[in-house]
């Protein structure tokens, strides 16, 4: 298992005409760009424009269930990003992450009981807005898994009703058809982007997250 610290990303070669905007990223290993060191926030933040940055506390091989409890192997992964965020004045954080909770077992309820308690603890550190994308789409979920996928989209949306002046859906459903149209843009995992296909996704996100700035 690879972690990548985070790290701040400015768009490369343009100059912002304020002080950036920072946007908090929380996910797993697609997230944080595994295996390759290409991070797709960097190309979210180049979609954004200049005026934006990012901090990049994605994770591999984490759950909802890693976050909701602040504990991955005893690391405290939400403390840490809140503390991360905080520093940099983060108001707007992004968060999509699920897969791996297909692997754990863990069930669309309690991914949905999950996510609540992210929403209230990053609520309660003082943040403004959390946008939560659909956990990114595999090629090769058996029908079981599918079914148990569809579950936790259904749980974002119930997460989000519940809390319309914190939680907001970030739509992303286009990488379903994006990456079975350039399958080439996956790994032979089916799971995780090449380059192509991280800059692909940093911009499904950036378009995800533009309507709430």
């Amino acid at each position: 298992m690879i972690i990548k610290y985070p790290r701040e990303t400015p768009v490369a070669g343009v100059e912002p005409t304020s002080a950036p905007v920072v946007i908090g990223f929380i996910g797993d290993s697609i997230t944080q760009g595994w295996p390759l060191d290409v991070d797709p926030t960097e190309f979210c933040i180049a979609a954004l424009g200049p005026n934006y940055s990012a901090i990049n506390q994605g994770v591999g091989g984490t759950t909802s269930a890693h976050w909701a409890n602040d504990d991955f192997d005893g690391r405290h992964l939400m403390s840490e990003a809140i503390h991360l965020f905080s520093l940099s004045q983060v108001e707007t954080i992004h968060f999509s992450i699920g897969y791996n909770d297909l692997f754990y077992g863990i069930s669309p309820a309690d991914y949905g009981r999950h996510l609540q308690t992210i929403v209230d603890t990053l609520r309660e550190a003082g943040f403004k807005r959390l946008i939560i994308s659909d956990p990114e789409p595999a090629r090769n979920l058996s029908e079981s898994f599918e079914s148990t996928y569809f579950g936790y989209v259904g749980a974002i949306g119930h997460v989000v009703a519940q809390n319309p002046d914190f939680a907001f859906r970030g739509d992303n459903s286009r990488s379903w058809t994006l990456f079975a149209q350039r399958p080439d843009e996956l790994f032979d995992d089916n799971v995780h982007q090449t380059e192509a296909g991280a800059q692909a996704l940093g911009e499904i996100w950036a378009d995800a997250i533009r309507p709430y700035l």
